[in-house]
């Protein structure tokens, strides 16, 4: 399981994907750019990133192994309840662990 806590009202452990960590969205909401919009360019800046080898990627893959490893992950960002870049990451986390899955 993968939970998404706000870091304003959680006071457990678990892993802080807000700005500045290098899973943060930069895709800031504003008047031109709603939060849906923002979270679906982040889906794709976050695809594009995990192509290569930087911080962006090494993070997500280490969260990866963390989630395989464990089998429970916890999410902290600013955002939740409302929709936010940490249910792309993990949605994408789970997508990946059932192809891995899938393959075995």
């Amino acid at each position: 399981m993968i939970r998404i806590e706000n870091k304003k009202t959680y006071t457990g452990n678990g892993i802080r994907v807000c700005r500045p960590s290098p899973l943060g969205n930069p895709f800031k909401i504003s008047r031109e750019m709603t939060r849906d919009m923002a979270c679906d360019k982040y889906r794709e800046w976050l695809l594009e990133k995990l192509e290569t080898e930087n911080p962006t990627s090494k993070a997500f893959f280490a969260l990866l192994c963390f989630y395989l490893d464990e089998g429970e992950l916890i999410l902290i960002c600013c955002c939740c309840p409302l929709r936010c870049h940490a249910e792309v990451i993990r949605e994408l986390i789970l997508e990946v662990v059932e192809k891995i899955r899938s393959e075995e």
